[in-house]
């Protein structure tokens, strides 16, 4: 494999387990275990499930990639203060929301939506698990990918996106299929 293939791959996995949006997994992979019956079920609901995260990731981040593509020759010197004026702004809303202040909405939540096993409501929170994780992953994203969009290779962009998305893709199978073959023990401790 490639230099730039397995960076991507590497910052694929790396962007599955993100602070940011790394609290989300568990409330994933509890999914999983609950109900769960015989192994084989199981295994197969899991390996379905990664898919279906995986799919809503990748539609954020390669609609979020799209529309960024453009501007990358721009945005490309200025990545690294884009991250730490992020993780500032971060800082100062997590400030905020320990002083007992809450962040203003449009129309406020009156209960969360509910979570099934089903296709579109584990994409909706493949999603969501890539809104969560913009603001860490976002950096390594568009300098691996969305770059070599803009330098004009549209195949190496997409397949370096494709390697990004394996990479996420693995780490969250691998995790599911852990839960899946040892949820007894899992759920125990």
């Amino acid at each position: 494999m490639e230099a730039p293939l397995l960076l991507a791959l590497t910052a694929g996995m790396l962007g599955a387990v993100n602070p940011c949006g790394f609290a989300m997994l568990p409330a994933y992979l509890s999914l999983l275990v609950a109900g769960a019956t015989d192994t084989r079920g199981a295994v197969g609901r899991a390996l379905t499930a990664a898919a279906a995260l995986t799919c809503g990731y990748v539609l954020v981040f390669g609609a979020f990639g799209l529309a960024l593509a453009p501007f990358a020759g721009w945005l490309r010197p200025r990545l690294p203060w884009f991250t730490v004026g992020l993780g500032l702004l971060l800082l100062l809303l997590g400030c905020w929301l320990l002083a007992g202040r809450r962040l203003p909405s449009l129309r406020p939540l009156t209960r969360a939506p509910r979570l099934t096993r089903s296709w579109p409501s584990m994409v909706l929170f493949g999603m969501a698990y890539a809104t969560a994780s913009l603001g860490c992953a976002i950096a390594p994203f568009l300098a691996i990918v969305v770059t070599s969009l803009q330098a004009g290779s549209t195949g190496r962009g997409l397949a370096l996106f494709g390697a990004y998305a394996l990479g996420m893709g693995l780490v969250v199978a691998v995790a599911a299929l852990g839960v899946a073959l040892l949820r007894g023990e899992v759920v125990a401790r």
